[in-house]
């Protein structure tokens, strides 16, 4: 079992799991193959190979328990075994296949073997962060193009819950090949960070402007998508980044005030960037616009002018919109290619900032309660409302029934109850001192790598505070986080003494 050739093998059988996994997701979360045949042919191959995976870990489970902080990820996995038993009558296809992705999440994506070498561990980060980044630049790419040309495109998913899939730029402002704009600007944002990395660690010249030019798309995506989640998660991460470099460097708490001043700067530079390039964008737009508006007008008054002896009894003027619908399996699809128009929601903001937000927390919190023990489960979110809580804002709304809570705290109390919520609470708890107790005893080399892994885990935190995004929603946003934890955990496993001896710390 300890054979050089097996753990050869089984750490090549991990690596194309998580390869297969996150091309998976991939797919589950772009709008061109959203509903195709395509993501079921991909699943079932990944997840014969992840239970493969899983039972083989089972078997072997002395190599792997003692990943740090596996055992509080164990006690929320039994926490929602219990909401599932308590609240079957609300069960259904979704809570099972959740069930599953969090075996795969915290068995495989999180959790590594005790004799895994950190070497192994960070070669495998660096495959799946460029990874990513190549993911990140071809959606962009296709994404600005769409918005390039004016398309849109739309149409309801009936089977789905009336879910709607939007492509392009729509409803002013740029989706693209990602199936919601938040997702796709939190892939923007932890592609900035990753990409700042490896400008730090290539040397060639030519490799630091393919990555600067790489930053730059990203920026223009998160600009265009207006989506704040992203300037949040960008502003709070690159803050992070700023804050950990400077700390590691100079330690001294009365140099700290400029450290944290330093971090704050930069966050706020970040947060405020895409805001700028969407102002420049909009207002050359409407330059454009209102140019093209005169020379319309001037045309018209010729052409009136012109024609209005000349046009005869009954003649009639036509005009077309540019919008067309087709039908594709049975969905109405309306698309249309329209000129370019300005970064700006089709509603507005003032006097609800939270975006209906505050409505629903404030519901989420009135379910939550009503049920504390047990939660509803997370399928059983909107019936258990429906049945007990008809007149709460989750399911009594002039918008759609609310499966989730856009905050991800909200979404385990909800869920789960107040075991669910305490358990998560020690979970986070006990990461935060488990990192910051051992991450500034890391050589530069290491640290470099441990930095950027806490600044996408930042940017991903952030982000759940405004949408499901590392628990009940099986996206890219999902497999990175845990990916991403379990590398930096086990990067801190083994803490530098002062001879550059490796100590292994025990947890």
């Amino acid at each position: 079992m300890n054979s050089t050739k097996t753990m050869k093998r089984l750490s090549q059988a991990e690596i194309v799991f998580k390869l297969w996994f996150y091309l998976y997701v991939i797919l589950s979360t772009c709008n061109l193959t959203y509903g195709k045949e395509i993501i079921s042919i991909c699943m079932w191959p990944m997840l014969l190979l992840g239970a493969g995976l899983v039972l083989y870990r089972l078997i072997h489970i002395k190599e792997y328990v003692r990943m740090p902080n596996l055992w509080i990820l164990i006690l929320l996995f039994v926490s929602y075994l219990f909401s599932m038993a308590a609240n079957l009558q609300y069960e259904s296809k979704k809570g099972l296949v959740t069930m599953v992705f969090w075996v795969l999440y915290f068995g495989i994506l999180y959790a590594f073997r005790d004799s895994d070498s950190q070497e192994r561990v960070r070669k495998e980060f660096h495959l799946m962060a460029a990874v990513h980044i190549l993911y990140a630049l071809v959606m962009t790419l296709i994404s600005l193009g769409m918005m390039a040309v004016g398309y849109s495109s739309s149409y309801i998913d009936k089977s789905n819950g009336n879910y709607e899939v939007c492509s392009g730029f729509h409803d002013g402002r740029l989706w693209g090949a990602f199936q919601d704009p938040n997702l796709g600007a939190i892939v923007c944002c932890t592609a900035i960070a990753l990409c700042i990395y490896f400008m730090g660690k290539k040397k060639e010249k030519l490799w630091k402007a393919a990555f600067s030019v790489c930053i730059l798309l990203f920026l223009f995506y998160i600009a265009f998508s207006d989506s704040r989640n992203g300037l949040v998660s960008i502003g709070a991460g690159m803050a992070a980044y700023a804050f950990l470099r400077g700390y590691y460097r100079e330690r001294r708490w009365k140099k700290q005030w400029i450290n944290l001043a330093a971090a704050v700067l930069v966050g706020a530079i970040c947060f405020f960037l895409p805001e700028g390039i969407k102002y420049s964008y909009n207002y050359a737009v409407g330059q454009q616009i209102q140019q093209q508006a005169g020379q319309n007008q001037s045309s018209a008054n010729k052409s009136g002018s012109s024609s209005s002896s000349a046009k005869k009894p009954g003649s009639s003027t036509s005009k077309s919109s540019g919008t067309g619908k087709s039908s594709a399996s049975g969905k109405k699809t309306t698309t249309s290619k329209t000129p370019a128009a300005p970064v700006k929601r089709n509603y507005s903001l003032e006097g609800d900032i939270s975006n209906r937000r505050f409505d629903l927390w404030k519901s989420a919190v009135e379910v939550g309660l009503s049920r504390p023990l047990t939660g509803t489960s997370f399928p059983g979110i909107v019936p258990y409302a429906k049945e007990n809580l008809p007149d709460t804002y989750i399911v009594n709304n002039d918008h759609w029934d609310y499966s989730t809570m856009d905050n991800e705290i909200l979404n385990v109390f909800v869920s789960q109850g107040f075991p669910g919520l305490l358990i998560l609470a020690v979970l986070v708890i006990a990461l935060i001192r488990y990192v910051f107790a051992r991450i500034w005893k890391l050589e530069k080399g290491d640290f470099a790598a441990a930095q950027v892994l806490l600044t996408c885990i930042v940017m991903l935190s952030a982000s759940s505070m405004f949408q499901a995004t590392m628990f009940y929603q099986n996206s890219t946003d999902a497999n990175m986080f845990w990916m991403f934890l379990g590398y930096l955990v086990f990067m801190l496993k083994e803490i530098p003494t002062k001879n550059s001896e490796k100590v292994q710390v025990q947890v």
